[in-house]
């Protein structure tokens, strides 16, 4: 493929904003945007080009495994359309999440709100947000010590804490660090989770929305609970989408087909966000994987013309509406596949280029 990198680029932004202009008024958190932020890995297609970028795990011998690369992607809460992402080698200096997330951070417009899991709530993060007029929720980093009897009380186990600048990092260059405030205030509350046949667990956010009159405690508990979305989502992405394992050998086709497999994916969301407001549902009430098959049976469909288009989206539109997914608050699962692996031994060694080398001669 000789067409640039940047015009995948603008399609998925182009993607993404009609999405974001569809989206209705009760979808949004007091009227703002919310994005939720995660990562995953994936494998590619081993070759010598995608090894020196995206090197694979040091533990594995030269030629006994896959280059490996580590991404990051915001998704609007609203919508499940992916917005924005990042990509990097695995392993290496400035490789994190937090480290790509810093990468796009520009991207993210103000007033918007970044939903996001304990990994992320870190001072730094905060304070860039405090900067660029984003809040983030956040569960409470678990390295830090909180302690609900100092601070301002807002509430029962919901306090008002000041977090000061920490010592400056070798990633992070004086300028940068000088840039930053000396310290910043945080919220933090605690909420218990309870669900019929499992012990009542106890979690913590820190987040910038500091005013407790306008953003209770219940309704951040509940805005929190709703992050499980983002790993559906990418769930929909490497498994239905089909990219776990891409198949291109160059990095630069590598992050072409990245971007064609998001394209779909927002395209899909399109679909799905035009039957939701057309029937009065919620996007994230509506199968992805549903609307996914729907969509190739409409092209079939399509392609044999019997039936007007106007007439065969109408019926599309309908068949999307109808195939929802049960709302199961607290869901837990084991993290279990059911496919079993084949009984083959993993390699140990490259593979020869002498193929035959255990023929028997003739």
């Amino acid at each position: 493929c000789r067409l640039p990198e940047a015009l995948f680029e603008r399609l998925l932004c182009q993607t993404a904003i009609r999405c974001e202009e569809a989206t209705n008024e009760a979808w949004l958190f007091h009227g703002r945007i919310v994005e939720m932020v995660d990562g995953w890995t994936l494998t590619m297609a081993d070759t010598e080009e995608n090894q020196e970028e995206y090197p694979q795990m040091k533990s594995q011998k030269p030629g006994c495994g896959f280059p490996m690369a580590r991404m990051i992607g915001l998704f609007s809460l609203a919508t499940g359309a992916i917005n924005h992402f990042a990509i990097g080698p695995y392993t290496g200096k400035q490789t994190g999440e937090t480290s790509l997330l810093r990468s796009i951070f520009d991207r993210l417009l103000r007033g918007r709100i970044l939903l996001a899991d304990r990994y992320y709530a870190s001072f730094w993060l905060l304070a860039e947000g405090e900067r660029r007029g984003i809040d983030l929720v956040a569960r409470a980093h678990h390295l830090r010590k909180i302690d609900f009897r100092r601070g301002l009380r807002l509430g029962y186990l919901d306090q008002l804490v000041l977090y000061p600048k920490p010592q400056r990092p070798k990633w992070m260059s004086e300028d940068e660090y000088a840039q930053y405030p000396d310290s910043i205030f945080v919220r933090h509350l605690k909420y218990k989770v309870t669900q019929k046949g499992f012990r009542t667990r106890e979690i913590t956010l820190a987040t910038t929305l500091l005013d407790a009159d306008i953003y209770t405690a219940e309704e951040l508990a509940d805005l929190y609970s709703r992050r499980w979305l983002v790993e559906l989502h990418i769930r929909s992405l490497k498994t239905q989408m089909q990219m776990d394992h891409l198949r291109c050998k160059s990095p630069q086709m590598v992050r072409k087909e990245i971007h064609c497999h998001m394209i779909g994916y927002n395209l899909v969301r399109c679909a799905m966000l035009a039957s939701a407001l057309k029937f009065g549902l919620f996007p994230t009430r509506l199968s992805f994987t549903g609307a996914m098959q729907a969509i190739e049976e409409f092209a079939s469909s399509l392609r044999l013309g019997s039936i007007h288009p106007q007439q065969q989206w109408a019926n599309l539109l309908e068949v999307i509406s109808e195939l929802t997914v049960g709302n199961r608050p607290g869901r837990q699962e084991k993290r279990e596949i059911k496919r079993r692996a084949k009984n083959y031994k993993l390699m140990q060694c490259p593979r020869n280029p002498n193929r035959n080398r255990y023929a028997t001669a003739a």
